[in-house]
Formats: structure tokens, C-alpha cells, sequence
């Protein structure tokens, strides 16, 4: 008669290791796949802005017109164009974003732009409409040598002229996790490329977050 050995040593079978495995590469794959389009998106925002300042550098001196990438930032979803204006001796009213500026100074800035805003048509060869950003993106800001301060709101526009010159500037783009920046030489057809991870404290505000970041690095390129 022979001993029969019970126990509770039962291993997986070669199904359950299969299932198991399977389920790990969906997580993976979802999570990987969300991050990447992200990327992609942020990506595809920064070299459409891109291109549009390298082609309003051209246009501006085949044209002999100042060239502006105007940016609506409170618009939903937000929009930016390419326009031309008038030559390059039109001379833009200065901008005053002070925080102490009076209630009649805000209105007679408003009108101004608004006389400026006249001047200016969209290039339809570069865009048949305003340009919307990608699902999830959004620009947090824009700072120029014009405004003297980063806009988070309303419009911005950086100018190029006829003579090669254009503002010197700052974009701040967002993804849901990431902030990147386009700096804008005046001189040169360099535009310089920065990524920044947003750090979101415990029941944090992902707004509140991202503009604290942009925050920064604007104060950083403010310096240099």
C-alpha cells in the first residue's frame, strides 16, 4: 500500500502565469502609451510655435511689414495666429502691466492695443484659421521685452520686424505633467528648448503648480 503525500504546495499553472503576464503589459502599455502621447502633444504645440516665429522672420523681411504670433490665452481652447501689419516704421504704444495701474490707465491701454489689434490681418498662406493647441496643452505664459512681465492671461503677441530683429521672449507651455519653455532670441534665429517636471504636493492644485513653476523660470530667463 502505498503513502499518499497532501499539501498545500501548489504552484501556478502555465495559464495563470500567462494571464498574469498579460495583465502586467496592459498596465504597462497604458501607462507608457499616456506618457508618450503627452510628450507628443507638448511636442507638436512647441514646433508649430516654432515654426511660426522661423516663418515670420522670413515673411516680415519678403513682406517689409512688422509679423506678429499672437497668443489668446483666455480663449477655450486657447489659439494663437501669425499676422502681418503695417511697415517697419510703425511704432508700437508702450505696455504697462503694473500691478498699481489705474483703472484709467488699463482703459486707455485697452484702446490702444485696440488701435494696434486694426493693423494687423492673419497670413492665411501660413494659416487658413487660428491655430488651436493639442488635447491636454496649454500655454501658461508668455513674457517679452515689450510687456516687461509674464501674461497669464488675455493676449500677448511677440513682434518681428522687417530689419531681422524680433522681441526677445519666453513661451511656458503645459502637458498635465510637464512644463516646457521656447526662448526667443532677439538677434538670431535661435530658439532654445527647455522641459521642467512639475512637482504636485500631496491634494495639490495642478494650476496653481504649473504657474508657481512658470513663475520661476521666468524670474530665471528675466536674469540672463
Amino acid at each position: 500500500m502505498k503513502d499518499t503525500v497532501t499539501g498545500n504546495n501548489k504552484g501556478f499553472t502555465l495559464i495563470e502565469m500567462l494571464v498574469a503576464l498579460l495583465l502586467v503589459t496592459i498596465v504597462l502599455t497604458v501607462v507608457s502609451g499616456t506618457s508618450f502621447s503627452t510628450r507628443r502633444n507638448l511636442d507638436e504645440a512647441l514646433n508649430d510655435i516654432e515654426r511660426g516665429i522661423r516663418f515670420s522672420s522670413d515673411e516680415s523681411a519678403l513682406r517689409n511689414s512688422i509679423i506678429r504670433v499672437r497668443f489668446k490665452l483666455d480663449e477655450d481652447p486657447q489659439t494663437w495666429s501669425v499676422e502681418f501689419g503695417p511697415d517697419g516704421n510703425f511704432v508700437l504704444p508702450p505696455i504697462n502691466h503694473s500691478v498699481s495701474q489705474s483703472k484709467s490707465d488699463e482703459e486707455m491701454e485697452k484702446k490702444a492695443q485696440s488701435e494696434v489689434d486694426k493693423q494687423f490681418s492673419r497670413i492665411k498662406e501660413f494659416q487658413e484659421s487660428d491655430r488651436e493647441f493639442p488635447l491636454g496643452v496649454r500655454v501658461i505664459g508668455v513674457a517679452t521685452s515689450l510687456t516687461q512681465a509674464m501674461l497669464l492671461d488675455g493676449e500677448n503677441s511677440v513682434y518681428i520686424y522687417p530689419t531681422g530683429e524680433k522681441d526677445s521672449a519666453i513661451i511656458i507651455v503645459a502637458s498635465d505633467d510637464e512644463l516646457a519653455s521656447l526662448k526667443i532670441s532677439p538677434f538670431t534665429m535661435d530658439i532654445e528648448r527647455e522641459y521642467f517636471t512639475v512637482e504636485l504636493q500631496r491634494d495639490g492644485d495642478i494650476t496653481e503648480a504649473q504657474i508657481e513653476l512658470a513663475e520661476r523660470i521666468y524670474q530665471e530667463w528675466q536674469k540672463n
